[in-house]
């Protein structure tokens, strides 16, 4: 489990895109702006330790 806390990051979520296909039609479909992104990190990144840990790499 990480204990670093996990905190919303726009330009993270960008660099997550660019590496996750799911994550980066995820963001397109809703609009691929900044809420779009916070809506695919609640939903897809936060409970999901192996894409907390990919996240807290970028």
């Amino acid at each position: 489990m990480t204990t670093e806390k996990i905190e919303f990051d726009l330009v993270k979520m960008q660099r997550f895109a660019e590496r996750d296909l799911l994550i980066k039609r995820m963001a397109e479909d809703l609009g691929n702006d900044e809420r779009a992104f916070k809506v695919v990190f609640n939903s897809e990144v936060v409970g999901d330790s192996l894409l907390e840990r990919i996240y807290l790499s970028l």
